[in-house]
C-alpha cells in the first residue's frame, strides 16, 4: 500500500461515525467501502452519507440532504446523488436469506445493516490502465449477465451466490477465452478442489492491495499456466475453462479476508466477499451506462438446469441490463420466484412456480401484494406472435393469462403442462408483458416456456 491510500485511508476513517464493531473502511481502486448501521452516518467527500432503512433487497439512504432508495447491486449499476457515485454492496435482510452457517461467512464483509460502495463519479471505480476484465476478449467472448450468475443470487435457503459466475458455455472443450490476471499480483494459492477430476481454484493476491485476493473457480487444472508464488502482471493469461464438459463458467470473486483467519478458510471458502458487480461491467464496457438488451425474436425456458442452460432461468427480478424479468419490487428480498425443484435444477421440464406466498421454506417468507405476476421482455414497438406454455409437472396448477392485456386462456392442469398455442399481440410501451392470474391464495401457477416473435406489418392479421 502506497503512503497516498495509507493516509486517505486514516482520514476517511476518522470521519466515520459507526459503532466500534464496524469493520474499516475498505478501499478498492477509487471506490471505498463502508458499513453502516441504521441511523449512522459517514462523511465522503464533504456529504454526510446516513443509512436510513434496509427495506428487504433496498436500503434507503440520506446522501447530503437528498434520499434515495437503492437496491442491493446483485446485478445493478450505482447511482450519483449529490455529487456523490453509490451503490449498496450488501445489507442485512439480503444476507439473513440463506441458513446454513457455512454459507453465512460469504457475507463476513457486511459487520453493520448494510454496505455502501462510495466513490468520486469523476474517476473510474477502476484504473482501466491497471485493471483488465477477467476474460480475453480475443475469441469473441460476450458477457450475458444472466441471472445465477451475479452477487448473492439466492439459489436456495443454504446457499447464495458466492461471486460472480461468468457465462462461458461456448467454449466447452476448448481452449478458448482465456482468464486472465485482473491486476498485478502474486499467485497465492493453487487447490485441486475435488467437483470433478479437473477442477481446480486460483487465489490472486492483489499487488495494489495486498488485503484483498481474487479467486477463480471451475478451472481446468491441466490448462493451469502459473504456478504458486509467481509474479504476474494485469491481462495475463492464467489458464482455461474447458475440460470436463459439466463446467461452462468462471466462478469468479474478490475477497477481504482477515489474515489471522485458517489457511483452509482463507483459501477453501468464499469469506469477506466484496460486491464487484458494478466493476466488472466498467470493465468490460467501459464505463457505467445502462445499456439495455431488447428482444425482438426469445425462446425462454423457465427453470431447469442453470449450468447446461448458460445460467439462465429467467427467475430473476426485472432488470434492463439483460432485458427481461419478474416485476417484484421491494416486496420479495430473493429477488425471483420459486421453481420446481429447490436444489439448482435436477428435475428435468420444470417451471417457475408462482404463488400469492413464496419462499415459505426459508427464514424470510414473502407475499405478493397482488394476485397476479407479471414477466416483461424489453422489445421494439411493433406487432408480435406469442406463444406461452403453462403448468407444471410436479403440482397441480391454475392459471389465466394475459399477453399484452389479451386474454390468452383460462388453464386449471393436474401435473401436466399446456401451450396457449399462437397469440398475436401489438407491443406500444416496449415491453412485452405476460400477466400470471392467481386463483387464491393456495393454488400455484406455473410459467414452463415463452415464446415470441416481431412479424412484419403485411403479415398480421
Amino acid at each position: 500500500m502506497n503512503k497516498l491510500t495509507y493516509y486517505f485511508l486514516i482520514l476517511v476513517s476518522l470521519s466515520c461515525h459507526c459503532q466500534e464493531n464496524c469493520q474499516q473502511p475498505i478501499m478498492w481502486g477509487n471506490a471505498l467501502y463502508v458499513n453502516l448501521s441504521i441511523g449512522e452516518s459517514y462523511v465522503f467527500m464533504d456529504r454526510e452519507i446516513t443509512l436510513v432503512e434496509n427495506k428487504n433487497n433496498f436500503s434507503i439512504v440520506d446522501v447530503g440532504g437528498r434520499r434515495v432508495k437503492l437496491m442491493v447491486a446483485r446485478r445493478s449499476l450505482p447511482e450519483v446523488v449529490n455529487g456523490i457515485r453509490i451503490f449498496i454492496a450488501d445489507n442485512r435482510p439480503v444476507a439473513n436469506l440463506t441458513d446454513n452457517e457455512n454459507n453465512k461467512g460469504v457475507h463476513a464483509a457486511l459487520s453493520a445493516d448494510a454496505l455502501l460502495c462510495l466513490s468520486d463519479p469523476a474517476k473510474p471505480l477502476l484504473d482501466p490502465v491497471k485493471f483488465v476484465f477477467p476474460i480475453s476478449r480475443d475469441n469473441g467472448f460476450t458477457w450475458t449477465m444472466a441471472e445465477n450468475s451475479h452477487m448473492f443470487a439466492y439459489l436456495r435457503p443454504v446457499r447464495a451466490h458466492e461471486g460472480i459466475d461468468i457465462d462461458l458455455s461456448d467454449a466447452r472443450g476448448w481452449k478458448k477465452h482465456a482468464l486472465l490476471a485482473p491486476e498485478d499480483g502474486i499467485i497465492k494459492e493453487i487447490l485441486y478442489t475435488g467437483h470433478s477430476d479437473v477442477e481446480s481454484r486460483i487465489f490472486i493476491q492483489s499487488a495494489s492491495h495486498p488485503e484483498l485476493t481474487y479467486t477463480y473457480s471451475h478451472v481446468n487444472r491441466y490448462s493451469i499456466l502459473v504456478k504458486k508464488g509467481e509474479r504476474v502482471h494485469s491481462g495475463q493469461p492464467v489458464g482455461y475453462i474447458w475440460g470436463d464438459g459439466r463446467w461452462g463458467h468462471l466462478h469468479f470473486a474478490l475477497r477481504n479476508y482477515d489474515y489471522n483467519e485458517n489457511e483452509k478458510v482463507i483459501y477453501g471458502g468464499f469469506n469477506y466477499l466484496l460486491n464487484i458487480f458494478p466493476q466488472m461491467y466498467e470493465l468490460y464496457h467501459g464505463d457505467l451506462e445502462p445499456r439495455r438488451k431488447t428482444w425482438n425474436v426469445g425462446s425462454f425456458r423457465f427453470a431447469g438446469n442453470y449450468w447446461i442452460y448458460g445460467n439462465r432461468q429467467h427467475l430473476d427480478f426485472f432488470d434492463p441490463l439483460v432485458g427481461y424479468g419478474w416485476q417484484l419490487d421491494d416486496w420479495c428480498t430473493h429477488g425471483r420466484v420459486e421453481t420446481s425443484c429447490t436444489d439448482e435444477g435436477i428435475l428435468p421440464d420444470q417451471s417457475a412456480r408462482l404463488s400469492k406466498i413464496m419462499h415459505s421454506n426459508t427464514t424470510q417468507p414473502v407475499t405478493n401484494p397482488d394476485n397476479y405476476f407479471d414477466f416483461e421482455v424489453v422489445v421494439s414497438n411493433g406487432k408480435y406472435i406469442v406463444n406461452v406454455r403453462v403448468g407444471d409437472m410436479y403440482t397441480g396448477t391454475w392459471q389465466r393469462l394475459e399477453i399484452e392485456g389479451l386474454d390468452a386462456g383460462t388453464f386449471e392442469l393436474d401435473h401436466s403442462l399446456r401451450s396457449t398455442g399462437e397469440k398475436r399481440v401489438e407491443v406500444n410501451d416496449g415491453h412485452l408483458t405476460v400477466r400470471i392470474h392467481l386463483l387464491d391464495a393456495f393454488t400455484p401457477a406455473g410459467l414452463n416456456e415463452l415464446h415470441f416473435s416481431i412479424t412484419g406489418k403485411n403479415n398480421y392479421k
